[in-house]
């Protein structure tokens, strides 16, 4: 049985996003693309603009929790969840 490390968050620059604002979440195995994969923010899939296997940048939505509200930030790889990583 073969293994490959889980997808990991690590930093969200900037660190306290705006609402409308773009963001990048920084992280290691997301993946190459988009495609079967989603970005949550509070639990809800969002839209976003680029995807990487180090990065995924994102317009931070407005259905998020208000700030200064923490809010929550996590992404399915390959249908494993990265750790929450809160902004």
């Amino acid at each position: 049985l073969v293994t490959s490390d889980p997808p990991t968050l690590s930093s969200v620059v900037p660190t306290a996003p705006a609402v409308g604002s773009t963001a990048t979440v920084m992280g290691v195995n997301l993946g190459t693309s988009a495609t079967g994969n989603k970005l949550l923010v509070d639990g809800m899939p969002i839209d976003v603009t680029s995807w990487s296997e180090s990065a995924i940048e994102f317009v931070f939505p407005a259905s998020a929790t208000p700030a200064p509200a923490t809010r929550s930030i996590t992404a399915v790889v390959n249908g494993r969840a990265t750790n929450a990583f809160a902004v």
